[in-house]
């Protein structure tokens, strides 16, 4: 496993750029074994909000992987991955929840010794505050407190996905 201070010391440089370049690091991960490391980026738009062109990406490809050649954060070689947060993109700060209301969604909460709670929920988004985010699940309202998240994704239907007129 690699260390969370060279994953730290990436997110920190690449954040730091990203604005002056029009992007923002919507999520990072360092996976892999030491000997091979995976780098994984994912940028969204400054100009258009949830939807990076591939254009946009490939700018972010080059100026990320010239500053990954100045940071040198591994002995070795590793594999570097810069994409769009994708279908099923990760909600992490209030603007995302806020921007996804009425979308579908999947919720994971901290285990923490929660014996026989339920630990995934899958719903459409009805409400966001500060502390908590309200999940319709088969005809319920769930509320759950964004300090027991683990994560939270969108998580289109199949049905939603199939049935675009755009095609």
């Amino acid at each position: 496993m690699v260390s969370m201070s060279v994953e730290h010391k990436i997110v920190t440089a690449v954040s730091e750029q990203a604005a002056d370049h029009g992007v923002s690091l919507v999520e990072a991960h360092v996976k892999g074994s030491p000997q091979h490391p995976i780098v994984e980026l994912r940028f969204d738009s400054l100009a258009h909000p949830y939807a990076i062109s591939a254009e946009e990406l490939d700018e972010t490809t080059v100026w990320v992987s010239r500053l990954m050649d100045e940071l040198d954060p591994f002995e070795g070689s590793y594999t570097l991955e810069v994409s769009s947060p994708g279908l099923m993109r990760k909600l992490s700060f209030d603007a995302d929840f806020l921007h996804f209301l009425g979308e579908r969604i999947q919720v994971k909460l901290k285990s923490d010794g929660h014996v026989g709670t339920r630990l995934k929920y899958t719903g459409v988004l009805k409400e966001c505050d500060a502390e908590k985010i309200t999940v319709e699940v088969d005809g319920t309202l769930v509320e759950l407190a964004k300090d027991e998240m683990e994560e939270a994704r969108l998580k289109p239907s199949t049905d939603a996905l199939f049935s675009r007129k755009d095609r």
